[in-house]
């Protein structure tokens, strides 16, 4: 059996990752016929709440990786010294159970729509190149899927750091016009393709409204 990892997930809480999740099961099970998805959760009872249906479609919740807090105090130094910004990046922590998990996997797909962007800051951008990073150097094929990339102009700083990570993805599908031409100007266009938001593939379900709707008549 196939193993895929996804990276760029926390919470079904958070619907458009959700979403982004679900659509990704689909297609990428619909392509690579019987697969196992490692889909990291802080919370997987609350997420299998959201999805019922996530077991019997292949989904598997791990344990996510957060930014231990020196690594935070280090991103906010960041914001506040520019000095600090041109430093070497400290090494983000892995751990034993995400490396266990990337040295099993077949396929890695950055999911979560602009997790590279600084929307979230330094801490979590700097996460997202360590966790795919290394899968990278395991030799693990990796696709940024469904994003929105950028714009670093608030942090220039970091632009060539991004740039050759970003060049190390096998394939980057882009989800607007605007990624798309903005990945152009850092060289990319050739690594990347063009789709509509995967979220909008996303099959209708039937969807008990019983306690939800008030009630008619």
């Amino acid at each position: 059996m196939r193993r895929v990892f996804l990276t760029g997930h926390r919470s079904f809480a958070n619907h458009g990752c959700e979403a982004l999740v679900r659509s990704a099961v689909a297609l990428f099970g619909e392509a690579l016929g019987e697969v196992e998805f490692l889909v990291p959760s802080a919370d997987p009872e609350e997420d299998a709440g959201f999805w019922p249906q996530a077991a019997e479609r292949g989904v598997r919740f791990v344990a996510p990786v957060d930014a231990p807090r020196l690594y935070v105090w280090w991103a906010r130094a960041c914001r506040r010294l520019s000095a600090w910004r041109r430093l070497p990046w400290p090494p983000f922590p892995i751990g034993a159970d995400l490396c266990r998990h990337l040295e099993a996997t077949d396929l890695l797909i950055a999911t979560g729509g602009d997790n590279y962007t600084l929307d979230y800051g330094l801490d979590s951008l700097s996460g997202m190149i360590g966790i795919d990073g290394r899968a990278m150097d395991l030799g693990i094929p990796a696709v940024l899927w469904g994003a929105s990339v950028g714009p670093f102009d608030a942090v220039p700083e970091v632009v060539p750091r991004v740039r050759r990570h970003l060049a190390r993805f096998g394939l980057i599908v882009a989800r607007e016009t605007v990624t798309r031409d903005y990945l152009a100007t850092m060289g990319l266009a050739e690594r990347m393709r063009l789709s509509a938001d995967p979220a909008f593939v996303m099959a209708p379900e039937p969807f008990d409204l019983q306690g939800i709707m008030p009630a008619v008549g």
